[in-house]
């Protein structure tokens, strides 16, 4: 578990430690103050009803002063959601209430006064009753608090709703707040301690491979390049492939576009061409999450980071879903891969050959603008060259080639060749550039294990239309006269 999954998991326990108690603790506070305020108003009341009284000649009142009093109560004090005059038998002479105040709950508050139940007379602590009633289908409620008041013979009852100020509200924002800082101070606290005790590992020094440093262009005659750390790729995975019991399984390396393409697999053991390309989305979710599974987590996709970026991933498939100890084992095992997985496609041109090729025909037959197509044989001197190897080699040959194209110039790999079209390039400047090309290639010595170091003996091919030659006809005539050499 993470310091930082950690430090989450005790913030989100000390929240709901404080959370807990303050909501247990307020609520009475809350309701104790609310109460000692509407208490306050209906003392406030009590007296205004007994003066009234005392302002008629007979100490009882008529129907429209009942009336005139009840309606100067709600204007008065706005906090109060009804207001009714009884007798003191509990029968209600007259009633005011606010809008807030629906027949349902009148009638339910009118039956359970009249018999008696809700009365208290001159308590200082109201009743609470909470009533239901339906608005548009819905089932609501309605909390209030009754205080009954001996007013002479009369009977004065008063009703308050269960409302929060806008003094009330903020005060307990604040105290949200406030509570909300303290845990972000003590979740800090705890990270910094847990950072202090247990502190980030450097990550582990990145395995150059030999010819990466800085060299001039004999150097590469000193020191061969090395193409074995891919047999050190290949047995890393096979031991992954072993000691999680995956069938297949493939190493993805992440390019210059949105997708991940194959440069490895291994099916039951054995080496098999790889074909396969992840798409743009699960590319997108391997830069987010840690690990992706599929086919009833049958088929996990392992993605591998350098520093946090996404690098590569690796494809693993078995009858027996993967399990989060699996996955943890296997991202252990992975982490030996970074440092010996070739960059793919990061120096190749964007695009295709064939969509490249039609855009200069184009070109060719609206303005008469010549190019040429160069192929060009790297390897076959070299004996067989996984496609890993491969990879590896291209990675440094591929740099060179392209100090010497135009900047508008293309470069592919055409199945076991490397192609250039070279865009206002006649035979003559064709014919040169692959000198000096080859001149420079031919310095190149490769590692293929660990007994044989051998030169590049690049063989080219050309074929351009100043001679004469259908643009569609190029490609096939460089591939015929580079088989031919």
């Amino acid at each position: 578990m993470t310091k930082k999954n950690i430090t989450l998991a005790v913030g989100f326990i000390i929240a709901a430690i404080f959370f807990g108690i303050y909501v247990d603790f307020r609520r009475g506070s809350v309701e104790k103050n609310y109460i000692a305020q509407i208490t306050e108003s209906s003392n406030s009341i009590e007296n205004l009803a007994k003066e009234y009284l005392a302002g008629t000649d007979k100490s009882t009142f008529s129907s429209y002063q009942m009336r005139s009093l009840l309606s100067s109560v709600i204007e008065t004090y706005p906090e109060t959601m009804l207001a009714a005059i009884s007798d003191s038998n509990y029968k209600i002479k007259e009633v005011n209430r606010t809008k807030f105040v629906t027949e349902q709950i009148f009638s339910n508050f009118q039956s359970e006064y009249s018999s008696g139940a809700i009365a208290v007379p001159n308590s200082q602590t109201p009743v609470s009753r909470d009533y239901h009633y339906k608005r548009d289908g819905k089932e609501l409620s309605s909390v209030m608090y009754i205080f009954v008041k001996d007013i002479g013979q009369y009977k004065f009852a008063i009703a308050y709703p269960f409302v929060l100020d806008a003094k009330v509200l903020t005060r307990l924002g604040l105290e949200i707040f406030l509570i909300i800082i303290l845990v972000v101070i003590i979740s800090s606290f705890v990270y910094m301690s847990l950072s202090k005790k247990y502190p980030d590992r450097e990550p582990g020094q990145r395995r150059r491979q030999a010819g990466q440093e800085t060299r001039n262009d004999n150097a590469a005659l000193n020191k061969p390049f090395d193409l074995s750390s891919g047999d050190d790729m290949s047995a890393i995975i096979a031991g992954i492939a072993e000691k999680s019991g995956a069938s297949s399984i493939f190493l993805y390396s992440k390019d210059n576009s949105s997708a991940m393409s194959s440069i490895y697999g291994q099916n039951n053991g054995s080496v098999v061409e790889p074909n396969k390309v992840l798409g743009e989305s699960i590319v997108k979710e391997l830069s987010r999450a840690s690990a992706f599974l599929t086919n009833k987590a049958a088929t996990l996709i392992l993605p591998i980071k350098d520093k946090g970026t996404l690098t590569a991933a690796l494809e693993l498939k078995r009858e027996q879903p993967f399990s989060r100890i699996d996955i943890r084992q296997i991202k252990t095992l992975s982490q030996g891969l970074i440092g010996k997985i070739p960059a793919r496609e990061t120096l190749r041109s964007s695009g295709s050959y064939k969509d490249a090729l039609v855009e200069l025909t184009e070109k060719y037959h609206l303005s008469g603008s010549d190019f040429s197509v160069v192929f060009i044989s790297c390897f076959d001197e070299m004996g067989a060259l996984n496609h890993t190897q491969r990879d590896i080699a291209l990675q440094f040959i591929l740099p060179e080639i392209k100090k010497y194209i135009g900047q508008n110039d293309k470069i592919f790999e055409y199945d076991e060749y490397i192609a250039l079209l070279m865009e206002d390039t006649g035979s003559s400047f064709a014919k040169l550039t692959a000198q000096k090309i080859k001149e420079i290639l031919s310095k190149f010595r490769f590692k293929v294990d660990e007994r044989q170091a051998r030169l590049v003996k690049p063989v080219f091919s050309i074929a351009s239309t100043d001679s004469g030659m259908p643009p569609e006809k190029l490609t096939a005539h460089a591939l015929k006269g580079i088989a031919q050499k």
